[in-house]
């Protein structure tokens, strides 16, 4: 074993050990010991779905500091590592937990033979949702939707399903709230149980927001009936909130610094007859948004509709310029999204990422000592049109 790794695992063995929304914040070094271990992937933050870190495969010095961060809530990104974005599902795919229902191997025609995980199935399947319905005044109930192309669940299953989301399983988003007509599908008993079983989570996951997340629903699933003492208990710890990190909380950033403009819509005619230095720009963030190489804008266009299962001239590509708001028409920044909410940032001009992605909806930095780009992303984040 080398020194190095040594160092970082009796470092990591000094981890305080407390789980639930007690648990004080991580320490700052976590963020240099993941980045010396495991650094980005290939693919972005879609990494851990297009570009996976096979963890079966690891050195034990890897895998024991792995497990070890991956037994609390270290704070830091996993997805564009290769792993997925919250705990608790890191923990599954570790074995150091228990799967469910969206661990479960299911067939998917879209995949072709063999068995996959539930939760990369919905995830392929709630992407296509959003990208047929997301700009349309009306939409299919997301549920009958599912069990019409995709698999069914009994009530309860999907009830543990819809929750799963709620608690930010895997990164995953659900369209509307499908947990307030899955919760109202099951009986009494069956409500009671899932509250509790819910509640034991909330205190014993070493996710911590867990409660912030789950608890609201659950309390709401009551209505006007009584909330079991449990559940009250519980949520009562929402009044006593954790100690504040030692850290300065970043000021909110109000919208108006940058403007996004010149949007503009390409099909694969349009990319094809870019300049070669915006064609190259587009195929940097079409590689990074797939987590494949494409050599050309056809290959790309035609890996994109086999995987949102339409035709090539079905596939949408955007192109956003971004400036100051002081200095309007003048680009610093632009933006090629792909699936409505997700894509790569370059200085105007550069073929090279700039280091910030869109990930459903949600700019992030892929190196976080980088302060000057974790400013940008805020201020992006603030001003963003979609």
């Amino acid at each position: 074993m080398r020194n190095d790794a040594l160092a970082d695992l009796r470092l990591l063995e000094t981890l305080p050990t407390a789980v639930g929304p007690t648990a004080p914040p991580p320490p700052a070094y976590l963020n240099d010991v993941q980045e010396r271990w495991f650094p980005s992937r290939r693919g972005g933050s879609n990494a851990f779905v297009s570009n996976p870190l096979d963890v079966d495969a690891l050195p034990k010095n890897e895998r024991l500091m792995l497990e070890r961060l991956c037994s609390i809530d270290c704070g830091v990104n996993w997805a564009h590592r290769g792993l997925p974005p919250d705990v608790r599902s890191r923990r599954r795919l570790l074995g150091l937990a228990k799967g469910g229902v969206l661990e479960e191997l299911i067939s998917c025609p879209a995949f072709g033979k063999g068995q996959h995980p539930r939760w990369k199935v919905l995830k392929f399947a709630l992407d296509k949702y959003g990208r047929a319905y997301a700009n349309k005044p009306s939409r299919p109930d997301t549920q009958a939707w599912l069990t019409k192309g995709f698999f069914e669940l009994t009530p309860l299953r999907w009830l543990e399903l819809w929750t799963e989301l709620k608690a930010r399983a895997y990164g995953i988003t659900a369209w509307g709230n499908p947990l307030v007509a899955a919760v109202a599908a099951v009986s009494p008993a069956e409500r009671a149980a899932w509250a509790e079983r819910w509640c034991d989570e909330m205190l014993q996951s070493p996710e911590r927001n867990l409660r912030d997340w789950v608890g609201p629903a659950i309390v709401a699933s009551f209505g006007d009936a009584p909330v079991p003492a449990r559940v009250k208990q519980v949520m009562k710890l929402k009044a006593a909130p954790p100690p504040k990190p030692a850290r300065v909380v970043e000021e909110k950033v109000k919208p108006g610094q940058y403007v996004f403009f010149g949007r503009t819509s390409y099909d694969l005619a349009g990319i094809e007859a870019l300049d070669a230095r915006t064609k190259k720009q587009f195929l940097v963030a079409a590689s990074k948004y797939s987590g494949k190489k494409h050599a050309t804008p056809r290959a790309f266009f035609t890996w994109e509709a086999k995987e949102t299962e339409t035709s090539v001239d079905g596939v949408e590509v955007l192109h956003w310029k971004v400036a100051l708001a002081t200095a309007k028409k003048q680009p610093r920044y632009e933006l090629w999204v792909f699936l409505v909410d997700n894509g790569t940032v370059f200085e105007a001009g550069s073929p090279e990422p700039l280091g910030i992605a869109a990930f459903q909806g949600r700019f992030v930095v892929e190196q976080k000592n980088r302060p000057e780009l974790v400013e940008l992303a805020r201020h992006l984040q603030a001003n963003v049109p979609f």
